[in-house]
């Protein structure tokens, strides 16, 4: 290996791949692959400036499973607290549309 390759100062894309690798070796030596380990909700930001006032509001891409509802809360508020402004998230609960929110 090159000499400063795995160098930990700034950002080095070699760096990043190698442990993403080690990672995927790792859980896959483990047995730690397939659906249920892939079943990460999938969510998108749709606006950063949601009704002209610097709010979040983001869209989870339901798929026939819901979010837990306390783990998503507290994303949501961690969110509030390090976007400093309100923070949307447009999901299924119930096989409804809703709006969650934090900080409004």
């Amino acid at each position: 290996m090159q000499a400063g390759l795995l160098a930990a100062h700034g950002f080095n894309p070699y760096r990043l791949g190698y442990f993403l690798l080690k990672e995927v070796e790792e859980r896959w030596d483990k047995g730690r692959f397939g659906p249920e380990y892939e079943a990460l909700p999938l969510v998108e930001l749709l606006d950063a400036n949601h009704g002209n006032r610097g709010e979040l509001l983001l869209a989870h891409a339901y798929e026939g499973v819901e979010l837990d509802l306390k783990k998503t809360k507290a994303v949501l508020e961690n969110l509030h607290r390090l976007w400093g402004r309100p923070v949307h998230l447009k999901t299924v609960v119930g096989g409804k549309e809703v709006l969650l929110s934090a900080g409004s």
